[in-house]
């Protein structure tokens, strides 16, 4: 009975093996298939990367695409390369590839692997990516940190973190859920699905790291845009049935539309104040989330004008395929104004502190165990 016991125990160790190395080819193997499965049905004028739980998709006038069959969260892109983050079985694993074989051309984006995550649980993650004038930037879940890469040396990197607890501490695993991520001119602005009992916007200049409480739980995405800015309210207030919008600096996009009792939630934006695209996934708890099918909103002029049902059950990050998300970005951007004007729409300050910055290895280190992960009353999904 030992032998056998035993021939068991190496058997599932060998099948472990060959998964795992299975799964860290596939980006290797990855083609960028350009699959047509459905018309559009939205009045779009440009198009867009979706990055969901089945994969990437690209949406435009022609048509929606399936792109590539690998679960990912996050995306960046400059005028030649593709950066994703894919979630690959229990690794969560940031690549560079070619950009052109996404838009159309097919063929392979010829993957080379940034770094890589070993997780404990699949909210432990690389999540959104944001890519500036020099550097990309990834909201990394699993340590509870910002981490920059130089796009120029792959291997030059910094990580900020930006939580500590009150005896000074740093909080390096998925305490807040440090979920979306973007830069501009050297200030990085940050979204933490919690903080306490609410969420948190947070501004890190330099060292310095301001935090802005928002009363619901769950948000995601943080970009600044023209002269405002927009984040998504994922789920709404606790226990409004996954009642999710996108939050302005003039406030609630299109209330009378998103306060129906429908119920979204949101999560992923990208466009402008003229046409924006927004993610809408499937409500449920951690075992029913990827049961259903999300569906993208178009709103046009602050209204929604449409909406399009999507396979996958879960939508995370957007993108156009020029590489922004929300435009115009702002042509002078200062510490004072972005102040200025998350303080006029969500009050005080919460939370002030300084970041620890950390050279980071080749090698980021595994994450820690996270914290209690409880969905909120709603029903959602980090």
């Amino acid at each position: 009975m030992t032998v056998l016991q035993d021939l068991t125990t190496a058997g599932r160790s060998a099948l472990s093996a060959f998964r795992a190395t299975w799964a860290g080819l596939a980006p290797r193997r990855a083609q960028a298939t350009n699959h047509r499965i459905a018309d559009c049905h939205l009045p779009l004028s440009q198009r867009y990367f979706v990055t969901t739980d089945r994969g990437l998709y690209r949406i435009e006038p022609d048509g929606l695409f399936k792109l590539l069959d690998l679960p990912l969260y996050g995306i960046a892109a400059d005028d030649r390369h593709l950066y994703l983050a894919l979630m690959l079985g229990r690794r969560s694993v940031l690549v560079r590839g070619a950009l052109a074989p996404f838009l159309g051309g097919g063929g392979s984006p010829r993957f080379e692997e940034i770094l890589t995550v070993d997780l404990n649980r699949t909210n432990e993650r690389l999540h959104a990516l944001w890519l500036g004038s020099g550097d990309l930037w990834v909201a990394n879940t699993a340590r509870n940190s910002l981490l920059r890469v130089s796009r120029d040396d792959l291997s030059e990197r910094e990580e900020f973190v930006p939580f500590s607890d009150r005896f000074g501490h740093r909080l390096l695993h998925d305490i807040n859920h440090i979920n979306g991520i973007s830069e501009y001119e050297g200030i990085v602005l940050f979204s933490a699905y919690r903080a306490g009992k609410q969420a948190l916007i947070g501004v890190l200049d330099g060292k310095d790291v301001t935090g802005y409480g928002y009363p619901n739980v769950g948000i995601h995405d943080i970009y600044l845009g023209g002269k405002g800015f927009a984040f998504c309210d994922t789920f709404g207030p606790a226990g409004a049935a996954g009642r999710g919008a996108v939050i302005t600096a003039e406030g609630l996009l299109d209330a009378e539309y998103f306060n129906r009792g429908i119920g979204y939630v949101v999560r992923g934006l990208a466009g402008n104040a003229g046409e924006l695209l927004i993610g809408h996934s499937h409500k449920g708890n951690r075992r029913q989330r990827f049961g259903g099918h999300g569906s993208l909103l178009l709103a046009c002029d602050g209204r929604i004008v449409g909406e399009q049902g999507v396979e996958a059950a879960q939508v995370y990050q957007i993108m156009t395929c020029t590489g922004e998300f929300l435009g115009p970005r702002p042509v002078a951007v200062s510490a004072e104004g972005i102040h200025r004007m998350l303080r006029q729409q969500l009050g005080a300050p919460v939370y002030q502190a300084e970041a620890l910055a950390l050279p980071a290895s080749s090698a980021i280190p595994q994450g820690l165990p996270s914290a209690d992960d409880t969905t909120p009353q709603s029903g959602g999904t980090a």
